[in-house]
């Protein structure tokens, strides 16, 4: 309880817990991954997303690569 009244306090720590009780899994069980990235790194997924559709891909590049490390830093500093 402590802990999640701390969390509360700052803008960060009340952001977080929006997007985790928005995207529990069915039932209320598990975390839906996907909305927890769009949420949590709303502009890195749309970077990834848009990059995916466009069908990005250079020579010697993997696709969409720049974008896939920024998302996975987002999610990571978000988690």
């Amino acid at each position: 309880d402590e802990q999640l009244r701390q969390a509360l306090q700052s803008p960060a720590g009340r952001k977080g817990l929006k997007v985790l009780q928005q995207c529990r899994g069915e039932g209320g069980k598990g975390l839906d991954i996907t909305c927890f990235c769009r949420e949590a790194c709303r502009q890195d997924y749309i970077r990834l997303a848009a990059c995916i559709r466009a069908g990005s891909a250079e020579a010697g590049r993997t696709p969409c690569l720049a974008e896939c490390e920024a998302l996975t830093s987002c999610v990571r500093n978000e988690w």
